[in-house]
């Protein structure tokens, strides 16, 4: 407690920054949590959201961020983002997972770092990969799981459906995979079915190649071959086609949308890619920004992203700040609602944040703050109230 010099009564006694109570009375120490930062008889302040300090604390910098937030001594605190983490409190960055590990936002404790899907390993330790042949569908802890039976999946692979079907079998993909029938050959992994032998020819039963077709008795050719006049027409491998009168498989060429070897196996054009033409050329990509679906045969397939906007199969510009765009197509970017911005080129109505001087969700409605308080930061944080005897417009 302090007083002036000459002071002639206990009222003179004035608590401590750090210390409130009445004027001449006992003095308590501020809370934790709490601060005060000039001497008399106010109230003690409460620090900013998601923010700490010890008892009889005298500055709004001895308020240091919670565990799981960062930010300044006495000013903002933000949560860490998903991914990252911050185990004590204070103006310390937040530190990113280990590889292959994602946590939630907020995090206070490398454990809440979790194994994505694909990947194994405690919580907060390394995270290895799937093996080739198993599959983990959730992030956590958990052991990966075995394919069904004769069916495999390439390393780190995040669900039940990465498990194809062997050579030799068939069935959607990530279920039962039954083998290919006597007479019949599938030479890949996958869910497509099994190919017939060439006329007057067969094989056992899980055949994986053509050569597996021997011919009948009373035939003779090569192995998984025909000779003229002895065998039906062979129909193109799936999604070719051929001129009619075609004499050999090099005449089946690829359709539009797919890609591959003439003769050989096509594979439709990737996402984000197209085709729009038949033969054995590559997919193209897509313009900047832009994606399409599997298979896709003409470069109109390609859509501006989300953040993006643009005729389809044209140039894709990003939304200006201040406007978002939430799906996919040549629909023109939406502005952010009433005193709220965003960056250029966002994909959500949550990256319209409310101005600095108004508060509310990310992407909801903007309210001035009231008057007496003020907020100087964009985002969805409460304003914070003027120091003791002061105030301020609303919209501060």
């Amino acid at each position: 407690m302090q007083s002036t010099q000459g002071s002639d009564a206990v009222e003179a006694c004035r608590c401590n920054a750090g210390y409130t109570g009445q004027d001449g009375g006992e003095c308590r120490a501020c809370k934790a949590g709490t601060y005060k930062s000039e001497a008399g008889s106010a109230n003690c302040t409460a620090c900013p959201g998601n923010a700490s300090s010890p008892p009889g604390s005298d500055a709004v910098e001895a308020c240091r961020c919670n565990a799981g937030y960062t930010g300044q001594d006495g000013g903002e605190c933000r949560a860490c983002e998903a991914g990252t983490y911050k185990s004590e409190a204070g103006s310390a960055n937040c530190t990113a997972c280990p590889g292959n590990a994602s946590s939630p936002p907020g995090s206070d404790a490398v454990e809440a770092c979790r194994c994505n899907a694909g990947y194994t390993g405690q919580d907060g330790g390394e995270c290895r990969a799937c093996e080739a042949g198993t599959y983990k569908s959730e992030a956590g802890s958990a052991t990966c799981t075995a394919c069904p039976g004769n069916a495999s999946s390439p390393p780190g692979s995040d669900a039940v459906d990465a498990c194809r079907c062997n050579a030799g079998y068939t069935g959607q993909d990530g279920g039962e995979c039954r083998a290919c029938e006597a007479g019949t050959y599938k030479s890949e992994a996958g869910s497509a079915n099994c190919t017939a032998c060439p006329g007057n020819a067969s094989s056992p039963p899980g055949s994986d190649a053509v050569e597996a077709c021997r011919c009948n008795a009373g035939y003779t050719g090569q192995d998984g071959g025909d000779e003229a006049g002895s065998a039906n027409c062979t129909a193109c491998p799936g999604n070719a086609s051929s001129p009619p009168g075609s004499d050999a498989v090099k005449a089946c060429r690829c359709n539009a949308g797919y890609t591959g070897q003439d003769g050989g196996e096509c594979r439709a054009c990737e996402a984000g890619t197209y085709k729009s033409e038949a033969g054995s050329a590559t997919c193209t990509a897509c313009p900047g920004n832009a994606s399409s679906p599997p298979g896709s045969d003409a470069v109109k397939a390609c859509r501006c992203n989300a953040g993006y906007t643009g005729q389809d199969g044209g140039e894709c510009r990003a939304c200006k700040a201040g406007t978002y765009k939430s799906e996919a197509g040549s629909a023109t970017c939406t502005a952010c609602p009433g005193n709220a911005s965003s960056p250029p080129g966002s994909d959500a109505v949550e990256a319209c944040r409310c101005n600095a001087g108004y508060t509310g969700q990310d992407g909801g409605e903007c309210r001035a703050c009231k008057a007496g308080t003020y907020k100087s930061e964009a985002g969805s944080a409460n304003c914070t109230a003027c120091p003791g005897n002061a105030s301020s417009p609303p919209g501060s």
